[in-house]
C-alpha cells in the first residue's frame, strides 16, 4: 500500500460533516467518532479494519488486486478519530496551526522508587534539591501499583494518618532520567525498591500516578 502512495499521484480531501436533523432543520450534535462512522459507512460499508469492503462500496470498487494477491486500496478513509487526528496532521499541518493545538510534550523516562512512608521528612530534604526532577511523589498502602491506593498526596495529609497507619505506608515517587545525579543521590538513601530500568519504571508510574484521560467527560 506504501508503495502504491508513492507510485501514483494521491488526492485527499479533508471533509467537513454537518448532521441535520429532518425533524427540527437544526444541526444534530457531533459526537466523538460520527465522522468517522459517516465516512466508513460511505466507503467501506463497514467499520473493522480486518474485514474487506462490502460489495458495490466505492472501496470495493476501485480496489486493485496485485499479481502477488495483495489487494490495494483506491479509496481509503481513518475509521477511528485517533486516526482521523493523525492523518490530519500528517497531511493537513496548516490545518492544526489554524486551530492553534498544542500537542502534549510526552513525559521523559522516569524511575518508581519506593520507601517507608516513615521516613518521608529525610527524603523530603533531598527532594528539595533535585525538585525540578521529581515528577510525583505521593503515598500509598501498598508496594504493588495494581492494587495500591493513596493514602496521602503530600507530608501534612501523611501526618494525620498518625503513627500506626504511617509505619505500614510507602512514599512512591516518580524520578525522571535527566542526569544521573538525581538518582545517585536518592539510591543513598537505600530505598525500599528502584526500578530495573526506565521501560519499566515508566510503565510503574503510570501505575501509580494514572495519567489523565483526555477523553473522559
Amino acid at each position: 500500500f506504501k508503495e502504491a502512495l508513492v507510485e501514483k499521484p494521491c488526492l485527499v480531501s479533508l471533509l467537513m460533516y454537518h448532521g441535520i436533523s429532518p425533524d427540527s432543520g437544526s444541526p444534530q450534535p457531533l459526537y466523538l467518532g460520527m465522522v468517522e462512522e459517516k465516512l466508513a459507512s460511505f466507503v467501506y460499508g463497514i467499520m473493522s479494519h480486518t474485514e474487506p469492503p462490502v460489495a458495490h462500496t466505492v472501496a470495493y470498487n476501485f480496489q486493485e488486486t496485485r499479481e502477488d494477491g495483495e489487494v490495494w486500496p483506491g479509496v481509503w478513509t481513518p475509521l477511528t478519530y485517533l486516526s482521523k487526528a493523525s492523518a490530519v496532521k500528517v497531511l493537513f499541518p496548516h490545518t492544526i496551526v489554524t486551530l492553534d493545538f498544542k500537542e502534549e510534550e510526552l513525559p521523559p523516562p522516569r524511575y518508581c522508587m519506593i520507601f517507608d512512608a516513615s521516613r518521608a521528612n529525610e527524603i523530603n530534604d533531598v527532594i528539595e534539591e533535585y525538585n525540578e526532577d521529581i515528577m510525583k511523589v505521593g503515598f500509598f498502602d501498598s508496594m504493588d501499583g495494581a492494587v495500591a491506593k493513596k493514602v496521602a498526596k503530600n507530608l501534612k495529609q501523611l501526618e494525620k494518618l498518625g503513627p500506626e497507619k504511617i509505619k505500614q505506608t510507602k512514599m512512591v515517587m516518580a524520578l525522571a532520567k535527566r542526569t544521573s545525579d538525581p538518582l545517585l543521590a536518592f539510591s543513598q538513601l537505600t530505598p525500599l525498591y528502584i526500578s530495573p530500568d526506565t521501560k519499566i519504571g515508566s510503565k510503574e508510574c503510570d501505575m501509580f500516578f494514572p495519567p489523565p484521560n483526555v477523553f473522559e467527560d
